[in-house]
């Protein structure tokens, strides 16, 4: 492996500050940013917890944390918060932040390392909400996205209630809410139309518009690999930016044949698909009022007008769900949590 280490490694894009932008120019390393940050305390607001603590068995806690459950339960077990569901179909168990001290004005944001279980059959929310009494989940619906408030919400879920069991990057306020469905896959059961302009697989159950502004990636023996970004979908046709009949139209490597494999993703499969009790980061960085998502250090999805206004106050939120007949404990155990921002007001 190369000699990449803090002394060498670039600034990620989760943790850029104005006042890093400022140290790079100076020539300081990561480690020299890292090491400023801890010790430049009228720079930066934090707070790290490693869940070697109590376990969270009150509705507030020592002011840091509001508890949220049913007849699940949030236990801390060798150093890490555990959100434990009980076996029936969407029972919960999950946490808030205790305040509203995080904003976008501020480039607030939010890391944790989790790995859930059971992904069978349960729901995991991670990210950010706008009320500390929390709900019972965040979105109700995955699919088409219903909410449980309208307060806003910015968030990582992961639902075996919808159609794709899949990360999705999710945003919410009273006037736009949007997902990235982060990655999908199949066959198409017939190519473009005669304009290049259409895709379909008559095998899908896309839900409407869940797919616009994403890459879909088409191979099939014999054609060139091609892409196209999708401007609408709706259950089994995904519409391109047109062409004619003469040209490719999206195309950016000619048109893909009949029966293409296809793609449609922000991230690799791997950063997209939870696999039990396998530990990843997921960051959720807010800029002003535009929302970057990340796992393990890899951007998967941004979300413009993901808050209402880049001054409302958020806390972090942490879920887990059963979902299903037959459902077992959903759990998602949080090794740590940590959030960041400037103290002062920079977007």
């Amino acid at each position: 492996m190369a000699n990449t280490t803090l002394l060498t490694q670039k600034v990620p894009r989760h943790a850029y500050f104005r006042e890093a932008g400022a140290g790079i120019l100076r020539g300081q390393t990561l480690f020299d940013q890292l090491l400023w940050a801890e010790l430049n305390r009228d720079a930066y607001q934090q707070l790290f917890d490693d869940f070697d603590g109590n376990t969270i068995t009150t509705s507030l806690v020592d002011d840091r944390y509001t508890l949220k459950n049913d007849t699940g339960a949030v236990t801390m077990a060798a150093g890490k918060a555990v959100l434990a569901s009980t076996a029936s179909d969407d029972k919960y168990a999950g946490f808030t932040g205790g305040d509203l001290a995080w904003k976008g004005n501020r480039n607030c944001m939010m890391q944790v390392k989790a790995a859930p279980t059971a992904i069978t059959k349960s729901k995991f929310e991670i990210g950010f909400t706008g009320i500390v009494a929390g709900n019972a989940g965040c979105v109700n619906a995955i699919d088409d996205p219903t909410w449980t408030a309208a307060e806003d919400t910015v968030i990582f879920c992961f639902d075996t209630d919808g159609s794709v069991d899949v990360w999705q990057a999710m945003a919410y306020n009273s006037a736009a809410p949007k997902k990235r469905v982060l990655y999908t896959s199949g066959t198409a059961a017939a190519g473009t139309s005669a304009e290049h302009d259409t895709f379909t697989d008559t095998g899908a159950a896309f839900v409407t518009n869940s797919l616009a502004g994403q890459r879909l990636t088409c191979t099939l023996a014999g054609h060139p690999v091609t892409s196209a970004v999708v401007l609408s979908n709706n259950a089994t046709v995904l519409t391109l930016p047109a062409g004619d009949t003469n040209l490719r139209g999206g195309w950016d490597n000619g048109i893909p044949g009949d029966e293409s494999a296809y793609v449609i993703a922000n991230a690799p499969a791997a950063l997209t698909i939870p696999v039990a009790a396998q530990y990843n980061t997921y960051t959720i960085k807010i800029e002003g009022t535009t929302a970057l998502f990340y796992i393990n250090g890899i951007q998967v999805a941004k979300i413009p007008a993901a808050v209402s206004a880049a001054t409302v106050g958020l806390t972090p939120w942490l879920f887990a769900q059963a979902r299903g007949d037959g459902a077992v404990n959903a759990i998602l155990s949080v090794d740590y949590l940590w959030l960041l921002q400037s103290r002062s007001a920079t977007a």
